[in-house]
């Protein structure tokens, strides 16, 4: 993608949510592994106002049921069917979801048919009234301890935090042609706000690699790469 057409794939997503009926202030999850879809439902969730809950792929029914209940979250976007039976193992259990949609079964193109009727003027208007001080996500961790624990996130939050990596880490982030491949889950927050600050340079490239099986190779045929936040460049 260039960066105009994943906008406009992210304003269309976004114009999705809206005519499906995504209210400002509700969460919406994503259980899924590392892929553009991820990022682009993310940026459009916040996008409106919305709060994007991210679920780690690994998470059991009972731990999504917590960050469900939670965070209140009224729209699910499961992978795969994997992850979509999980969701659905827990639905009575979690009153405030209203739909699921599988991300692998055409999600995206899915949800973007309910912003058919939705004007330009409204999306502008939605992102316009989403300010520094509105909750952009929850973050959980992992369940790994013990109950997930969830963490409130700004908008503010997260552009001081393109910001300073700008500022502070210009070899990874704002050298020109250098490139990110991600293959952390974006429920970590790490890997979440690398790629923005990534995609807030002048000209950064982002790869996203949902298994690491194909690591090398991929590494290779993608060029001088910045792997995961550790310098090391790794030539054609």
């Amino acid at each position: 993608f260039t960066a105009v057409e994943f906008r406009d794939k992210v304003i269309a997503i976004a114009k999705g949510l809206i005519g499906w009926g995504a209210r400002p202030g509700e969460s919406i999850a994503i259980i899924a592994h590392t892929r553009w879809e991820w990022v682009a439902l993310d940026m459009a969730i916040m996008a409106i106002g919305c709060v994007t809950i991210p679920v780690y792929e690994t998470n059991s029914a009972a731990q999504m049921r917590t960050v469900f209940n939670d965070a209140e979250v009224v729209l699910v976007f499961a992978e795969d069917d994997t992850q979509r039976d999980k969701v659905e193992s827990v639905s009575n259990e979690s009153p405030s979801v209203r739909a699921s949609f599988v991300i692998n079964s055409d999600a995206v193109d899915a949800i973007i048919a309910f912003g058919a009727h939705v004007s330009d003027e409204e999306f502008t208007r939605r992102k316009n009234a989403a300010h520094g001080d509105t909750l952009a996500t929850i973050i959980y961790t992992s369940g790994s301890t013990g109950t997930p624990k969830g963490v409130e996130i700004s908008h503010r939050n997260m552009a001081a935090e393109c910001m300073h990596a700008l500022q502070y880490m210009p070899r990874a982030i704002d050298i020109p042609d250098r490139r990110l491949l991600l293959f952390l889950p974006l429920a970590h927050c790490f890997a979440r706000f690398i790629q923005y600050a990534s995609i807030a340079s002048d000209d950064g490239v982002v790869g996203y690699l949902p298994d690491t099986k194909t690591l090398l190779p991929d590494l290779r045929s993608f060029g001088p790469t910045y792997l995961l936040g550790v310098p090391r460049v790794f030539e054609k």
